[in-house]
């Protein structure tokens, strides 16, 4: 890319990063620092901060569990419907935030059509675990979409391992691959 398209590239960008740092640096320049550890020390901030901490811990790990099969599923098969999957993985991306709350409310609220049939036993909402859901419904689709790429950048030859079992490199088996001890760590352009 030459200077000339870079500095364009540059100047085109201003409004998305003006839009992005703004907000953060209005937060900052009205946030007094010296006052910062006295809301900290609060029981009611601690506590907030701790939920925050594990919910996100927890969600996490469940984005890396659930997301990633299917984010290999979506990289490597091909299939009828593999675009409409792959709207619905988009879609919480797109909702405001009020509206994926309420689709989760009514999924899983006492008269949502899973939480009736989870309730008495089981109640999801204003818990922990409604938090967990909330925080990978949001957050999960992002994992999946940067998952698959990754899986769609290795290329085939170093996907799929030789066989023991007597399957060529280009016809994989029904086993998930494991990396060949001749092919590095990671994928090689």
């Amino acid at each position: 890319m030459s200077a000339r398209h870079g500095s364009l590239l540059l100047l085109l960008s201003v409004p998305a990063l003006a839009l992005i740092v703004l907000p953060l640096v209005g937060l900052f320049l009205n946030t007094e620092i010296a006052r910062f550890g006295s809301y900290v020390c609060c029981p009611q901030v601690a506590e907030a901060l701790r939920l925050t901490l594990v919910t996100s811990l927890i969600s996490a790990v469940l984005i890396l569990l659930i997301g990633t099969p299917l984010a290999y599923w979506l990289a490597y098969s091909e299939f009828g419907g593999k675009q409409v999957i792959d709207t619905l993985v988009d879609l919480p991306l797109v909702l405001p935030p009020a509206v994926a709350g309420v689709a989760l409310l009514m999924t899983f609220g006492r008269v949502g059509f899973i939480g009736i049939h989870l309730a008495p036993k089981i109640t999801l909402p204003f818990t922990t675990a409604a938090v967990v859901m909330a925080q990978t419904f949001v957050a999960g689709p992002f994992y999946v979409r940067q998952a698959r790429v990754g899986f769609e950048s290795v290329r085939d030859s170093s996907r799929w391992p030789r066989s023991p079992w007597g399957h060529p490199r280009s016809e994989p088996s029904s086993r998930l691959p494991f990396p060949s001890p001749h092919m590095p760590f990671w994928p090689v352009s």
